[in-house]
């Protein structure tokens, strides 16, 4: 078991040239980029952190890969680089990979901590999908039952301590989707969250302005 801090920063839009009080309520800010040019800029960043996230887990703002993640994540901000750079020689993403002493991590606390946060994602990503699902349709189209079951086998790729517990949580998941029961199983992550939600639940800040973010 090997687990990596992945660590991505990738140039925002927002680059200040210059900065200047105006009076005690105003600011004027001259950006370096046009509106248009910091347009582009953020949905390069938006198109390329999607695969970011939904590939690692969020763990007290950091985000935790396993071994196998690491090419896929370095290929993906390769092209988010390339891109950016197609639009300034200013622009530019990076990713570093930092490990973790995953033998000091199975003794401790650390290792609950991590398994309730590939938990919490779990839980948390089935859940949004079962609501919109219910919101739109009556019952379960062929359709999203196998995007369902597509999504359990793509969180299974999340357990990356391996852990039997969040093992059967995905396997309990996927038989009451196979089953169609999806609104007692969506009661059932409505209650697990409620419980962790508290603890897990990780907001992303996010910081632009400073030209370079995470």
């Amino acid at each position: 078991m090997k687990l990596y801090i992945c660590e991505v920063v990738m140039s925002s839009g927002n680059f200040i040239e210059d900065s200047e009080d105006l009076d005690e309520f105003r600011r004027e800010t001259t950006y370096t980029f046009d509106k248009e040019t910091r347009q582009k800029i953020q949905k390069t960043r938006q198109r390329y952190k999607g695969p970011l996230y939904a590939s690692t887990v969020a763990f007290h703002k950091l985000h935790i890969c396993g071994e196998d993640q690491m090419t896929p994540i370095a290929a993906n901000i390769q092209k988010a680089d390339a891109e950016l750079k197609q639009i300034s020689d200013q622009l530019e993403a990076s990713v570093t990979f930092w490990p973790l002493q995953t033998d000091e991590i199975v003794k401790g606390e650390l290792y609950q901590a991590v398994v309730g946060a590939i938990k919490y994602r779990v839980f948390k990503d089935v859940f949004e999908r079962l609501s919109e699902i219910l919101e739109r349709d009556k019952g379960l189209p062929a359709r999203s039952k196998a995007a369902l079951l597509a999504m359990c086998s793509q969180l299974e790729k999340l357990n990356l301590v391996n852990d039997g517990d969040i093992t059967r949580h995905i396997s309990e998941i996927r038989s009451r989707i196979e089953s169609e029961s999806i609104e007692p199983l969506r009661d059932i992550l409505r209650g697990y969250l409620s419980s962790m939600s508290q603890r897990y639940a990780v907001l992303e800040t996010k910081t632009e302005g400073s030209g370079q973010s995470p």
